[in-house]
């Protein structure tokens, strides 16, 4: 052959191979996104959907190692037995081990950690020791946490499951059997193998209700538990009240839980969870229920008090019904409710009558224990005169109420018309605190229909804007929808009750607040004002840690 013509030939070879070289590299480009995609689906919890993927290329030429690196990652997190060859470790991880371990400690399958933490040690991830002594002390087997433990660097130990993984073991060498932890995963305390619960170093007993401790004794508890209670919403609201005797209560609107139930130090001396159990009139949050009644009953209470005129004082059957102040034409009732004008309900109930007023209260809660675990509301008169049934209607003299149960009327209009049932447990947890698994809560029920809700809610927040019983009350960033109650007398002293939720329009949190033993009607609002407005500046301060809008 010429030279010419050898030349010619590889002239025309020369793009051919140019050609095949790019589709070479093209394809491993393709194989190594596709496989990439495929370890984002591990990450991403998708393992099944990962594995189909690996298969596809565990005989490839260039990703061959990887894609059996992934099956054998995949075996170790599905818990199938599948010898792990050392041969497959990429010169290059195309994935985070540590993001998958801390996956699989903190969804609770400590198995799967362990296998997939074994393998890391064999590739000499730096973390492996950690998740090895983390998962090993989850299944109990504590001799291999601290073999692991041991190995463990100085910056490891310092990472958050470190810190956890430390205080976990001391406490199970110290005889713990159940680790106690509040709703965000801060330690309160644990329980030993006699059934006590013994109080972290730190953690002031006064922000967890004696009733939650004792019923958490006769649980039969895992290996950690979460309480519905929240230390640092607990201490905001311990720390509104101070100065003054009352309790506050906090709740989960959607999951009914108790995220703080505080009294003062007085209030507490008299035994018991006073925030959950003590009882006293509801006085005007009451209102809010007479509304519901009204609307049951076929009423259009906004209508109904449009033709009403407050002057000052009714009589009725059996006596005179008084108003704080005269207020005329009342007009509306959102007018109504926020200068809670006792004539406007008292008559609204009245109309219901005895038989739809007392039906209406047990709806919500008042006189039934079942199911609760702690007491509501008791109707303390159930006939009488046209005075009496007014009175029921306007929450004076006929009628108890604890704080916790009135949190649960509020949480009713936070909650789409649904009370949530009350529950004081956030749900079970790993001995580190890391891998929650949420309680399932029981379905509310249903007490205020869809169309009954806007104008009752727009009427609450028009109590905390101009004009209403406790006008700005709440700061500009913290919008609320609440009403206020003041009840009591000369002799056994005056209190109120100030229930609500915020911030508007979602409604993450509901508050109740009662003050106690004031001389005066006045002295006791300007109380309910100061300790409320308190608290709803420390709630607003800590919304955005929350998540609340």
């Amino acid at each position: 052959m010429s030279i010419k013509r050898f030349l010619r030939i590889l002239l025309w070879l020369v793009p051919l191979a140019a050609v095949a070289a790019w589709l070479v590299a093209e394809g491993a480009i393709s194989e190594q996104a596709e496989l990439q995609r495929a370890f984002t689906s591990l990450v991403f919890g998708e393992t099944e959907r990962a594995h189909a993927e690996f298969e596809r290329f565990q005989d490839s030429l260039w990703y061959g190692r990887e894609a059996r690196f992934g099956l054998a990652l995949c075996a170790a997190i599905d818990g199938e037995e599948d010898e792990f060859d050392a041969g497959d470790i990429p010169e290059s991880m195309p994935v985070s081990l540590s993001l998958l371990m801390a996956r699989e400690l903190r969804s609770g399958d400590f198995a799967a950690c362990r296998r997939l933490a074994g393998m890391a040690e064999v590739a000499g991830e730096k973390t492996a020791p950690l998740y090895l002594a983390a998962s090993s002390l989850e299944l109990g087997d504590r001799e291999a946490a601290t073999a692991s433990w041991a190995l463990v660097s100085k910056a490891m130990r310092a990472t958050l499951t470190g810190r956890r993984y430390a205080q976990a073991a001391g406490l199970l060498e110290r005889g713990a059997v159940s680790i106690v932890r509040d709703r965000r995963g801060e330690l309160v305390g644990q329980l030993d193998g006699s059934g006590a619960f013994l109080f972290a170093e730190g953690v002031e007993p006064d922000l967890v209700p004696a009733t939650i401790i004792d019923e958490l004794t006769e649980w039969e508890t895992p290996a950690g538990v979460r309480l519905g209670i929240d230390l640092q919403l607990s201490e905001l609201a311990l720390d509104a009240i101070e100065g003054y005797r009352g309790s506050i209560v906090l709740l989960d609107p959607r999951r009914g839980e108790v995220l703080a139930a505080v009294s003062d130090e007085r209030t507490k001396r008299r035994g018991g969870t006073p925030a959950l159990e003590q009882r006293l009139e509801p006085a005007s949050i009451l209102k809010v229920i007479t509304t519901v009644a009204a609307m049951r009953a076929g009423l259009d209470p906004d209508a109904e008090i449009a033709e009403m005129t407050c002057n000052g004082a009714i009589r009725y059957r059996g006596g005179i019904l008084y108003c704080p102040y005269t207020a005329g034409p009342l007009r509306s009732l959102n007018r109504a409710m926020a200068i809670s004008c006792n004539i406007a309900f008292a008559e609204l109930g009245v109309k219901v009558g005895w038989e739809g007023m007392l039906a209406e209260l047990r709806n919500w809660g008042f006189d039934s224990e079942a199911g609760n675990p702690f007491p509501l509301g008791s109707i303390i008169t159930e006939s009488g005169s046209e005075l009496q049934l007014a009175n029921l209607s306007i929450g004076l003299n006929t009628a108890e109420i604890t704080t916790a149960h009135a949190a649960l009327i509020a949480a009713t209009f936070a909650n789409g018309g649904v009370m949530p049932a009350p529950e004081v447990l956030h749900g079970g947890d790993g001995f580190l605190g890391l891998s929650p698994h949420l309680k399932k809560i029981e379905t509310g029920r249903k007490l205020v229909e869809e169309a009954w809700l806007p104008p009752i809610v727009e009427s609450m927040r028009a109590v905390a804007l101009w004009g209403g019983t406790a006008a700005w009350i709440a700061p500009p960033r913290f919008p609320v929808a609440m009403k206020t109650g003041t009840g009591g007398g000369s002799r056994q002293g005056f209190h109120i009750n100030y229930i609500g939720f915020g911030p508007m329009p979602r409604a993450d949190i509901v508050f109740s607040v009662r003050v106690t033993n004031q001389l005066t009607s006045p002295r006791a609002r300007k109380a309910g004002f100061e300790v409320t407005r308190r608290l709803l500046y420390a709630l607003s301060a800590v919304a955005m840690e929350y998540g609340w809008r």
